[in-house]
Order: C-alpha cells, then sequence, then structure tokens
C-alpha cells in the first residue's frame, strides 16, 4: 500500500522477490499483483534463495532508471517520497544514491525511535569513509533511492556478502556521494517474528555474521585498490571489540544464572 499510494509525474513498477515464506505473504502477493498487473510485476519463486540472492534477483529484474527498497516488514509513509528523491538524483549526478530518516518500530514493545542524523537544513552528504565505519546500519534499507546502474554488474564480493543492506551501502558510496534527508518517510520494523533482526537473537547467527562481515570487507578493500583501507581496517578493528565484549558478556550473563 505505501508503494501504491506514491504520487509521481514518472511510472512506476513494484517488483516483489518472494521467496517462499511460510505464511500468507505469497497468497497476498498473488492478490496484489492480479489487481495491479500494469503495476505489479511477482517474481516466480520455486525455491527459497536467500536474503541477499533473493536482494540481488530482484534489483536485476527491476527496468526502471532508479530503485527503491522495501522489505517486507517494513512500509512507507510518506505519498510524494519517490518525488522527492529522484528528483534530486535527477538533478545531482554526482549522486549515487539519496537516503532519508525513518521510524524505529519496536514489535514487542511498541516503543518507537527516530532513524536520523543530524544535519542543517534538512539536509546532509556523506561519503564512503562515512558508510564503511556505521556499517549495515548507515542507510534504512526502505529509504533509499539509487540509479540502477550500478547495480547491473554486482561483483562477487557484494554476491557473497552476509547481508545486503552493507555490502549495498558499500557499493554505492564507492560510486558517488550520498544524500540524506531529515524527512522521515518511512517504517522500519524490528523483532518481527522470522524476520533477520529475530534471527540476530541467536548466538550462532551473530558469530557467523561477524566472521563473513570481516571477509566481506577485506575482499572490498581490494575492489577499491586499497583506496580506503584505512578506515576499513578501524571497521574491522571495531567489529572485533564488539565481538569480544559480547562473548564476555554473554559468559557474565550465564555466570550470573549458575
Amino acid at each position: 500500500e505505501g508503494v501504491l499510494m506514491q504520487r509521481t509525474n514518472f511510472q512506476i513498477e513494484l517488483v516483489i522477490g518472494e521467496d517462499l515464506s511460510t505464511d500468507n505473504t505469497a497468497k497476498i502477493c498473488e492478490e496484489y499483483a492480479e489487481k495491479y498487473p500494469n503495476i505489479i510485476n511477482l517474481l516466480p519463486s520455486e525455491r527459497n534463495h536467500g536474503i541477499v540472492p533473493n536482494l540481488i534477483r530482484t534489483m536485476t529484474a527491476c527496468k526502471g532508471k532508479y530503485i527503491a527498497l522495501c522489505e517486507g516488514d517494513d512500509y512507507w509513509t510518506d505519498p510524494i517520497k519517490l518525488q522527492k528523491q529522484v528528483d534530486f538524483l535527477e538533478n545531482h549526478l554526482e549522486y549515487s544514491v539519496s537516503f532519508h530518516a525513518a521510524k524505529d518500530l519496536n514489535m514487542n514493545t511498541g516503543n518507537i525511535e527516530i532513524l536520523n542524523y543530524k544535519c542543517e537544513k534538512g539536509f546532509r552528504a556523506f561519503a564512503a569513509k562515512e558508510a564503511i565505519l556505521y556499517g549495515g546500519g548507515f542507510m534504512t534499507t526502505n529509504s533509499v533511492v539509487f540509479r540502477s546502474e550500478f547495480i547491473r554488474n554486482i561483483p562477487d564480493w557484494f554476491i557473497n556478502s552476509p547481508t545486503g543492506d552493507f555490502a549495498l551501502s558499500l557499493l554505492l558510496s564507492s560510486l558517488g556521494k550520498v544524500a540524506y534527508f531529515d524527512d522521515i518517510m518511512s517504517v522500519y520494523r524490528r523483532d518481527v517474528p522470522g524476520s533477520w533482526t529475530d534471527s540476530m537473537k541467536r548466538k550462532s547467527h551473530m558469530r557467523k555474521l561477524y566472521y563473513s562481515t570481516e571477509k566481506m570487507l577485506l575482499s572490498y578493500n581490494k575492489y577499491t585498490s586499497n583506496k580506503y583501507f584505512v578506515t576499513i581496517m578501524r571497521k574491522i578493528l571495531k567489529n572485533r571489540v564488539n565481538h569480544v565484549r559480547h562473548i564476555v558478556r554473554s559468559a557474565l550473563n550465564k555466570i550470573q544464572i549458575l
């Protein structure tokens, strides 16, 4: 509904990469595809692809000049969101991507936080170094709009990345400047059962994410010919420290329980 309510002076195509969900998602997608056949392109799924492969196949199926993302748990709230972001990118060719502030809704507690950055006059420009240091949470995925030409030849390090959000911000920020708007135009829902944030509560997933993220950063360093070497090493060191802290905190919690 958040996509279909968009008011634009250009045509919109809604490409849905339904990945054999175990709930009622597939049926809902089919109903909407039948109702809006000129807008919605529902990709067939004969198997579960996984988060990053499904992201890639969905993005590469998009035919538009620009791509906007909205994961299944999230939604857009501003009917002129796409128009605002596309207008900016059309007039600022040095920018590869734009994103904006969003609400973070905790589905367990109902608490809402605002995901934003301090900026003057509602706008701020970011560079690749900041994208590296801020990590996967740098750009709220449901807020990004970027030039589709930049994902036509996706590098191997992206394909093998553990999460799509961090990989996408790394790729796009290395190809142009990043624009941030302070307008709150979407909602990110946290701790939805079966979601990525819900799976991260399991220690095995956390450990796997840590090692695979470091491997991705090292591969990204080669991809950029050591251009951001110092920043990447800072990020890896920071991740290692956080990983050790997590291990120590978990051990202390076990001791308290005993």
